[in-house]
This record gives structure tokens, C-alpha cells and sequence, in this order.
């Protein structure tokens, strides 16, 4: 069974740089594995994961993610994966169910509606199976921003759920959440 992730030779160097952020690495993760990237700040992991999402364009090397090259086929590649950031990355003034709808519409899973009601009844489920999964269930028509740093987190778990990806990359998920919610989240 081919690799789900390959990185041969993955270099990054930003302009102005005297030295590279990402330094000749390689590696090979299989379906099923997880896999973590672990080493001091400014090691290169949150570069990595971006390059590795196609956020961020490499310097050098050949990176696949689920059988697609993320210089050449990058739409193909996000369609692949999942990614919880580092850093919040939700709208503070939507509703919840809002942020995942328009994610869900973004990735083209579902026509965009106004309401949720007007959303095609298999979003509507998952909606309520992932909010159900991840203590959200009572939540998800409440604003973001009267929303907890873990309810937040959450909630970006869920986002990044939505489309079933086949690679989900987490970089530092557990950030503001309590004991209780970072066992649930693993679990």
C-alpha cells in the first residue's frame, strides 16, 4: 500500500534567510499511522504542516499527499486533507454552524443556503453528529465570540471533520483546552 504522505528531501528557505527553515528532510507516513513532528520552537514543524497543506510554497524536494504532488496539484491535495492551526483561524461574529457551513460550501460538499434548515438534510446530520461527538450540540447557534478558547478549539475540530479528510494535520490542537476536553478530543 503506497504512503499516504511522502516528503523526500523537503527544503524551505525564506528570502533574506542565511539559513534554511526546512532543512533536507524526508519521510513516509502510511494510511492509518499517525504521526507526529516533534522538536524545539522555530524547528521548522508549523512550516512543515503548511507546506504540507499548501499553504506555504517549498524551496526544494518532492512532497505527496495521498498520491498528489502539493506543487502541481494543490486543489487535489486540500480536497485530501483536514488542518486544526496553530493559531484560531474562525469568524468571531458568525454562528458556529455558520463557520462549518461555509467551510462545507467552500470544499463544494453542499450548495450554500442561508439557513441551516434550508441545508440538505445528510449536512444536517453530520453537523449534529460531529457537534454531538465534540460536546457541541447545545452551541451551535451561539456567536463565536461568547465561545470559551476550548469550545473554540472544538469547534475547529469540527471544521476541519467536515469534509472526511484523509489526512487530518493537527498542529498544536490541544492549545486552550482543559484536561477533560483534551482526553475527549484524542478519544
Amino acid at each position: 500500500m503506497p504512503a499516504i504522505i511522502e516528503v523526500d528531501g523537503l527544503v524551505k528557505r525564506y528570502r533574506k534567510a542565511r539559513s534554511n527553515a526546512v532543512d533536507g528532510i524526508s519521510f513516509a507516513v502510511e494510511p492509518g499511522q499517525l504521526f507526529a513532528l516533534l522538536g524545539p520552537n522555530g524547528a521548522g514543524k508549523t512550516t512543515t504542516i503548511s507546506i504540507l497543506t499548501t499553504t506555504l510554497s517549498l524551496t526544494s524536494g518532492r512532497v505527496c499527499i495521498a498520491g498528489f504532488d502539493v506543487a502541481s496539484e494543490g486543489a487535489k491535495v486540500r480536497s485530501q486533507v483536514g488542518i486544526i492551526f496553530q493559531r484560531p483561524s474562525i469568524d468571531l461574529n458568525l454562528s458556529a454552524e455558520q463557520n462549518i457551513r461555509f467551510h462545507a460550501a467552500l470544499y463544494g460538499l453542499y450548495p450554500f443556503r442561508l439557513t441551516f434548515r434550508g441545508m440538505p438534510k445528510a449536512y444536517r446530520q453530520q453537523v449534529h453528529d460531529l457537534a454531538g461527538v465534540l460536546g457541541l450540540e447545545t452551541d451551535m447557534d451561539k456567536r463565536v465570540k461568547t465561545f470559551s478558547g476550548g469550545m473554540m478549539r472544538k469547534l475547529e475540530v469540527m471544521r476541519s471533520l467536515i469534509h472526511r479528510p484523509r489526512v487530518l494535520f493537527l498542529d498544536e490542537p490541544t492549545i486552550g483546552l482543559d484536561p477533560l476536553s483534551r482526553r475527549s478530543l484524542w478519544e
